[in-house]
């Protein structure tokens, strides 16, 4: 797995082509981001200059909101899913230039007590390190103090992953000095041997089945990369699907090879179709609200009623209990929950709109290792069991840099400076005579690289002969840097950075995405995906992120349509034909096939 694969991995629901030119972002240069899809999902600015985030999804979110904004009575109610239905020109000035006017007219907390009580997804957006004194983040007990040499007692997020049955050991502190050899092998113990002894198969994952339960994005992107390990991952859908089906490409990010039963589970023999999939299953993977699943027949307990075996990954927004456990969770909202906007804004500035550090997709990565550590747990000891990663969690696990220190103050390694350049001379952005170059000149070796190759005595500047003495000196080395490269176009800086064997790149200045798309080395290593879809034509995506070399990954083909395997997955299950087609033709179902 490379750092461009990682790369690839955060970028599908944005990065793909389709002939039919859908999107669910704004592509005319008069509309900027959702455009007219009906939805919001913004960063919004109060009266008391704090800001809040907050999401529209969910039955009727989009309209309950216009509602309370006061800006309801401009907004046509549409049948569901709502997102499905454009917006007009009156209900789009209303929502992208009126709206964000309105939010000014309260503070925040008055707004979040507003839209909390009607059941929409909101959440302030805090600095670094904030979240960690959150009363849901102290109920999940997810954040643990670590005794720290240096620091003292600092306070950060701890495992992100519940595991039922195999716990984890609690963190314990940095290491100040090496431990022997002797010692280290002695803590691991024998080798131990595997608990059967499969077959390599063509794929990793080619004997799990998972069931998909859930709603949007970051569970089933989850599922999705397990299905790309060749996992047969069943998306089991209510009547009406999935309500991110009108949002074309990031519902082909998360639902690509997957196959699709509908069912209605407030109907008996719709859980008995559930069940006896289950008796069939490994792996079992939702994201309903605490509570839900229980109703629907679905709870963990349930369902090991009848597959004591089963792997139970239940990823939530907040938690299965606490007081947020029962709040909607969307992203981008804990991506300023969590202090990203404010870290990437840079030093002293208002938070920034987006970050690259989208909670959809970390949750999707945590459940899916989630799952595979249940699964070797089984492979070991023959039990099942439930594990929760709630977004909040994962969220919280890859701000792990941001702590609180005894006195309750932020401590960091990372500092974005004001005008976002970087986070120190030598890990930052550059101006050249015609563009940028981007370095990152990392420990002693590659400094004197760097200087060497640069000239104009930098090399000899006794000011920075160590790390102490450049971190003190900064300013000085920036200015020496800055006029090294402002010299020089990017293509030279390029030459001389790369020649002395110092990471560097000259940033894109436009997106990159449709060059990649199209480059033929990342088609022939399967980085890239071309297919055939109906509702889109053809094709091209990110493809596999992760290749094993005796058991690479698949290529199951592109998102099912609504209900598209329904029959064929009843009859796997042991199901008559006759039982099929008066499940399909009852109101439990209520589905016809697509047509050819």
């Amino acid at each position: 797995v490379s750092l461009l694969d990682a790369v690839m991995a955060m970028s599908p629901m944005n990065w793909w082509f389709n002939e039919a030119g859908a999107s669910y972002l704004a592509s005319s240069p008069n509309e900027t981001g959702f455009g007219r899809k009906r939805l919001i999902t913004e960063m919004f600015t109060c009266s008391d200059g704090e800001y809040l985030m907050m999401h529209t999804g969910g039955p009727g979110g989009f309209k309950r909101t216009m509602d309370l904004l006061g800006l309801g009575e401009g907004v046509r109610t549409v049948p569901e899913p709502e997102m499905g239905h454009p917006l007009d020109d009156h209900e789009y000035h209303l929502a992208r230039v009126v709206a964000p006017d309105v939010f000014k007219s309260r503070p925040r907390a008055e707004w979040i007590d507003i839209f909390q009580a009607a059941d929409l997804a909101v959440l302030p957006v805090l600095r670094p390190g904030e979240v960690l004194v959150d009363e849901q983040v102290a109920h999940a007990r997810v954040v643990v103090e670590v005794p720290d040499a240096e620091l003292g007692p600092l306070r950060q997020a701890g495992p992100c992953i519940t595991y039922d049955a195999s716990p984890p050991r609690p963190p314990a502190p940095r290491a100040t000095r090496p431990e022997p050899l002797a010692g280290v092998l002695a803590a691991l113990g024998a080798p131990r041997p595997l608990a059967d002894a499969r077959p390599a198969s063509a794929a990793p994952l080619a004997r799990v089945r998972v069931l998909d339960f859930s709603n949007y994005f970051a569970t089933a992107y989850g599922a999705k990369l397990l299905a790309d390990l060749g996992a047969d991952v069943i998306k089991v859908e209510g009547v009406g699907g999935d309500p991110m089906r009108p949002l074309p490409n990031p519902f082909e990010a998360c639902q690509r090879g997957k196959r699709s039963i509908v069912l209605d589970l407030k109907h008996p023999e719709a859980v008995a179709a559930v069940l006896d999939l289950v008796r069939t299953a490994d792996v079992v993977m939702h994201n309903f609200r605490p509570g839900k699943a229980e109703k629907l027949g679905i709870g963990y307990d349930q369902l090991a009623a009848v597959r004591p075996e089963i792997v139970y990954c239940y990823l939530p927004g907040f938690g299965s209990t606490g007081p947020k456990s029962g709040h909607k969770s969307f992203a981008p909202l804990l991506s300023g929950f969590t202090g990203p906007l404010f870290e990437a804004a840079g030093e002293g500035r208002p938070p920034v709109r987006r970050t690259i550090g989208n909670e959809d997709y970390n949750n999707g990565f945590v459940g899916a290792v989630a799952v595979l550590m249940a699964l070797e747990h089984r492979s070991r000891t023959g039990k099942g069991q439930r594990v929760e990663n709630p977004q909040l969690h994962s969220s919280l696990f890859v701000q792990s840099h941001q702590m609180l220190d005894a006195g309750g103050r932020t401590v960091t390694g990372l500092h974005l400076d004001a005008d976002q350049y970087g986070w120190g001379p030598l890990y930052r952005l550059y101006r050249t005579s015609d563009g940028w170059l981007c370095i990152a000149a990392v420990g002693d070796a590659a400094f004197a690289r760097l200087a060497t190759a640069l000239g104009d005595g930098l090399a000899a500047d006794a000011r920075f002969a160590d790390a102490a003495g450049r971190v003190t000196h900064a300013d000085a080395l920036v200015g020496r840097l800055t006029a090294a490269f402002a010299a020089r176009t990017s293509t030279e800086a390029f030459a001389v950075v790369d020649g002395a064997g110092v990471p560097c790149e000259i940033p894109a200045d436009a997106p990159v995405q449709p060059d990649y798309l199209w480059e033929d080395w990342a088609l022939e290593a399967g980085r890239v995906f071309e297919q055939q879809t109906v509702p889109y034509g053809y094709v091209r995506e990110i493809g596999l992120t992760l290749r094993l070399g005796a058991t690479p990954g698949v290529r199951s083909g592109p998102a099912p349509l609504l209900g598209e395997h329904s029959a064929v997955l009843l009859a796997e299950a042991g199901w008559s034909e006759e039982r099929i087609a008066s499940l399909l033709e009852g109101p439990c179902v209520q589905y016809r096939p697509p047509a050819d």
